[in-house]
């Protein structure tokens, strides 16, 4: 028994878009995870959960709503631990973080207060425009950065901006 496939003009655009995508990607012309300009338009590419983009520190910061800092561990201020932390977060089309995962810390205590913060943070939802100029909410990726200093045997946590402010 033969099956016969009957393939309309859009399947077969589909198909041809598809084909074009991972032959671009198989010669490097495009990355996986497109980084967005400071511009508010950008582009993304779809994955299982809808577009994603990757999006800078700054932009990052920008769209947060409710950002309230890690606090300095007690345990990390007594053993003199300074240094930076950084965490790499996803947040949904919401601007709800969905996952943070620390990169960097000066000790675990501190990674546990930087990822606890994090995931308490919300944010504007971060937005593409898609062909016809619309904006779509999607999926974000970026990493934040935070220093732990200690000055006059107090803790401090500062941001990018507060460092270079200094």
């Amino acid at each position: 028994m033969t099956t016969q496939w009957r393939l309309t003009a859009g399947d077969l655009l589909y198909v041809g878009a598809a084909i074009l995508v991972m032959s671009a990607a198989a010669l490097g012309q495009i990355s996986r995870r497109p980084r967005l300009k400071e511009s508010p338009a950008s582009h993304g590419l779809p994955n299982e959960q809808g577009m994603f983009v990757h999006v800078p520190e700054s932009r990052l910061r920008a769209a947060a709503q409710h950002a309230t800092k890690p606090v300095y561990v007690e345990a990390s201020l007594r053993a003199n631990h300074t240094g930076v932390a950084v965490v790499d977060l996803t947040i949904n089309a919401r601007g709800i973080p969905e996952s943070a995962r620390i990169l960097e810390a000066p000790d675990d205590g501190i990674g546990d207060a930087v990822r606890s913060a994090i995931m308490a943070w919300t944010f504007k939802p971060i937005g593409v425009e898609d062909a016809l100029g619309r904006r779509m909410p999607v999926r974000a990726h970026g990493t934040l950065t935070f220093y732990f200093q200690i000055e006059g045997g107090k803790g401090m946590v500062r941001n990018p901006e507060e460092m270079s402010a200094q």
